[in-house]
Formats: C-alpha cells, structure tokens, sequence
C-alpha cells in the first residue's frame, strides 16, 4: 500500500532530524519530577486521593498534580508539527505532492507516524512511571492497573491525533498551525471546562483518562475520541487533496 512506503520515507526523515530527541524528553523530566515529589513528600503521593494502595496514589498523583497529561499532549501537537515542518523549511512540499505519490497516501503517511509517535511517548511515560516505583520501592499490589492506564491513554489519544493532524495541514503557515495548537492547549488546560464539555474537547483528551476517573465522562471521552479519529481523518484527507500548496 502506498501509504506505508509514505510512512517508510516519514520514518527516514524522522532518524535524520533532532525530532528524536523529544521521546528523551518526558522520560527524563517525568522521572526527575517524580523523584522529586516521592523524595520531599512521599507520604503525600503513596496517599493521594485516599486509594487503597501506594502505586495508585501515585500513578493518580503524577496523573492530576505534576502535568503529565499537559506534558503529554505538548509533545503530540510538536510532533505533529514537525511533520509538516520538515518540508515547509526546505520547500520540498510542493515536489513532494507533485510526485506519482497520491497525497492521500502522503497525509496516511504523516498521520500513521503520529499515531506510533504518540503510542511509544505513552508507553515511554508509563514506563517511566513503572520505573520510578521501582526505584523507591513502591509495590504495584493491583494486577492490571498500569495497563489499563495505558490503554485508557491510548484511546483517549485517538481523536486528538486526527484533529492536530487536520489542524496542522489546514493552515498553509506552519507557524499559524504551531501558534493556535499552542494557545489553545495552553488555555483549554488553564481555564479547563466543564465535565460535559470535557469529553469534547481534544486538547483535554488525557484530563479524564486513569482507572480512577469518573466513568460516564471516561466512556464518553472514548467514545468522543473514536468519533473524531475517523472524521477527522476525513477531513484532514479531503483538505490535503485540495490544499494549495505553491511555495
């Protein structure tokens, strides 16, 4: 399909850049952060939200009280930035979409690369909380719960790599892409919204996303998020075939 050679010659564009370097970047301020907090108050994080055990204070407390969510959704919207960045500052989008490749095919590829980015920086995030607990000796006793964690992570972040993906390639400026993303992350998660509105907002995807979150809105966000994946997606498709993309 010629979609994945698209994401084949992402993937190389990927290892040559320092883009690399931000799947680095949450593992070590994440640990640093949490090695802070379990070091000054321990106590506190083990008995955060008064749970049954330490780990799932912990894993609620790195989730509501130190950002990760925020951090999170940072790395996805620079990521899906870059990708389109890389063409635009050497001009070559226009010789790529000019080329047999459909640009369909070109957006698949693009839109893939975020997706498995996006997974490994969860899965990264998640086993650096694993880690941490190890390193300060803080028993996991409730089999299951850090996958489920991250499956709930996963889910969640459908709908917003489709609508970043559609909103980076809407704008002909990257720049103009990169400023609204960011303004809108920022106050989305400043101001935050109310639990009704949560679920449909993509910038707060990751808000309600652990096993201890209140279900009906944690269904709803999934549910929400499985919608956006698809429609998004079309539309980002629809957008990129009849984008003017003259340098």
């Amino acid at each position: 399909m010629e979609a994945f050679l698209c994401l084949k010659l992402e993937f190389m564009k990927f290892r040559k850049s320092f883009l690399k370097f931000i799947f680095i970047f949450p593992a070590a301020l994440y640990i640093s952060i949490l090695s802070i907090g379990l070091h000054f108050k321990r106590a506190s994080f083990l008995k955060y939200g008064n749970l049954k055990d330490g780990f799932s204070g912990l894993l609620l407390a790195n989730h509501l009280m130190l950002f990760w969510p925020f951090i999170l959704l940072l790395c996805v919207i620079s990521v899906s930035i870059y990708l389109f960045y890389i063409e635009t500052a050497n001009n070559s989008l226009t010789s790529v979409c000019s080329s047999k490749l459909k640009r369909s095919s070109i957006y698949l590829g693009k839109w893939m690369l975020l997706i498995l980015s996006t997974f490994l920086l969860i899965l990264i995030g998640d086993l650096a909380l694993a880690v941490t607990a190890k390193l300060f000796n803080i028993p996991m006793k409730e089999n299951g719960l850090l996958f489920k964690y991250t499956c709930f992570e996963f889910l969640c972040s459908f709908g917003l790599i489709s609508f970043q993906m559609f909103l980076t390639s809407l704008f002909k400026s990257i720049e103009t892409s990169a400023v609204i993303s960011l303004i809108a992350a920022v106050v989305f998660n400043a101001i935050g919204a109310g639990k009704d509105l949560v679920p449909y907002i993509p910038y707060l995807c990751f808000t309600n996303s652990t096993p201890f979150s209140n279900t009906t809105i944690l269904r709803k966000t999934i549910l929400v998020s499985l919608i956006y994946f698809i429609v998004f997606l079309i539309l980002g498709i629809i957008n990129f075939n009849f984008r003017d993309i003259r340098e």
